[in-house]
């Protein structure tokens, strides 16, 4: 026989155990074994709940510092988070990461007692654990993306789209995986695309005054005449079973004699994003195919080397014919086939493009990572420190602006002969802030991924 005795292993000074019965009875009490309260007999007991910051930070700290964003974060116990002594900052925490570095980069979230740090975590692993439980009972139709600061939503769907920042990427994943199973159509096979890749790259190429040509002969624009007239809901397969290959439609390319299906799928949305985003050369962003497109165009940043993000692109403001946003739907079309069958159309977006798409809220390092000089204008137009002798020898300008392109915009009805005066200069650097670069573009890839992600009505 073998008996086990659990050992009264909070005392860590040299004095005489107390006996067992006395862990026993702290543990009932709801004191963990480092005699640090882990339950309450009453909500007069309980920590305070910390604001919505704080819980993002702290869902940051957990799921991606310790867990590393794995399905792990759903099983971190409470009980498992335990700060070290400050006299000894070099100790490990009881999971093993180095509190050294954490209290570095969550200062504020390490600063707060264990207790209300463990609590709040209590909290979050709560929500997320009832989170995938009571979606399919939630009516989403009447939620609202943006909601106000400083304002309570009214309806439950819009409280969670406003508290989604607590959900764990891991959750995201089944609801997202739930979703499109549930919207998925079953098909006897998938539709084909057919492409003459080795004619084109053999064939005369079009002048640079032959824009129309250019454009014609690109394999975004071919794609999109053969996609125009089809039924978009066989391009929502259900997914395979074994290995055969996850497809929306299948690609041939003529004269090439390809093995698979996976492969061609794959090569598709590599030439499309090469389409996209223009080749830097020494005369700067003059690829002969994408400047046909011309949807996406380099950041300020990207052309100025300046800032972070300097290998984004962004959706080209001055795009706006009906040719283009019938493109840039058909962009979002292919965007949602992607999310679908997990292949990747790789574009170096911005994040105040997805942010806009999404309807997440927009801050001020989303437009310095396009834009680094838009920003510090604003920022020296905001300054307390501005005097008016100053304003009036530095900056003569009008309420206008230059957009990603180069193209300008009147920020008000008759900007281009209004001049920004000092009294009018937080005015400007409003506009400046707010002024979206290509909003109708946007809307129209938007359109184009629900064409795909969602079930018709």
């Amino acid at each position: 026989f073998f008996f086990f005795f659990q050992a009264e292993d909070g005392i860590r000074d040299v004095e005489r155990s107390r006996g067992l019965g006395d862990v026993y009875k702290r543990q009932l009490q709801g004191y963990d074994l480092w005699c640090i309260k882990t339950a309450y007999g009453s909500t007069k007991e309980m920590p305070t709940v910390c604001n919505l910051g704080l819980l993002e930070e702290l869902v940051k700290l957990c799921e991606v510092d310790i867990c590393k964003e794995t399905k792990n974060v759903m099983k971190l116990s409470p009980t498992n988070l335990r700060l070290s002594p400050i006299d000894k900052p070099f100790e490990k925490m009881i999971n093993g990461y180095e509190e050294v570095r954490l209290r570095a980069k969550h200062p504020k979230i390490l600063s707060l007692e264990l207790d209300i740090i463990r609590y709040n975590w209590t909290l979050i692993k709560t929500f997320n654990d009832n989170l995938l439980k009571a979606v399919p009972y939630i009516n989403w139709t009447m939620c609202v993306n943006s909601i106000p600061e400083n304002s309570i939503p009214l309806t439950l769907s819009s409280f969670l789209s406003s508290a989604r920042s607590l959900c764990f990427n891991y959750v995201k994943i089944c609801l997202q995986q739930a979703v499109l199973e549930q919207t998925a159509v079953p098909r006897e096979r998938p539709p084909k695309l057919f492409f003459e890749r080795l004619k084109l790259a053999k064939g005369e190429k079009a002048t640079d005054n032959d824009s129309k040509k250019r454009l014609t002969e690109s394999m975004l624009y071919r794609a999109y005449e053969q996609v125009k007239e089809m039924d978009l809901t066989m391009l929502r397969p259900t997914k395979p079973k074994g290995s055969a290959p996850f497809l929306a439609f299948e690609i041939i390319f003529r004269g090439e004699n390809v093995v698979g299906e996976g492969g061609p799928y794959r090569q598709f949305f590599a030439d499309i994003s090469a389409e996209l985003q223009p080749s830097e050369t020494s005369a700067g962003y003059t690829d002969t195919r994408s400047s046909a497109l011309h949807l996406l165009c380099p950041t300020p940043n990207t052309k100025n080397k300046q800032g972070e993000g300097q290998d984004k692109y962004t959706f080209t403001p001055s795009s706006r014919s009906t040719t283009d946003l019938l493109l840039y739907e058909f962009l979002g079309i292919l965007m949602g086939c992607c999310i679908r069958t997990g292949v990747r159309l790789s574009l170096d977006l911005p994040s105040i493009i997805w942010k806009q798409i999404v309807g997440e809220p927009l801050q001020a390092n989303d437009l310095e990572a396009i834009d680094k000089s838009i920003l510090n204008m604003i920022q020296y137009l905001t300054s307390p420190s501005l005097s008016p002798e100053a304003f009036a020898a530095t900056f003569t300008e009008n309420f206008t602006s230059l957009l990603s392109d180069e193209s300008a915009v009147e920020l008000i009805k008759g900007g281009a002969n209004i001049a920004v005066t000092y009294n009018r200069r937080e005015e400007y650097a409003s506009c400046l802030l707010y002024t979206s670069d290509a909003a109708d573009d946007m809307q129209c890839v938007d359109l184009g991924g629900r064409r795909i992600l969602k079930k018709k009505k």
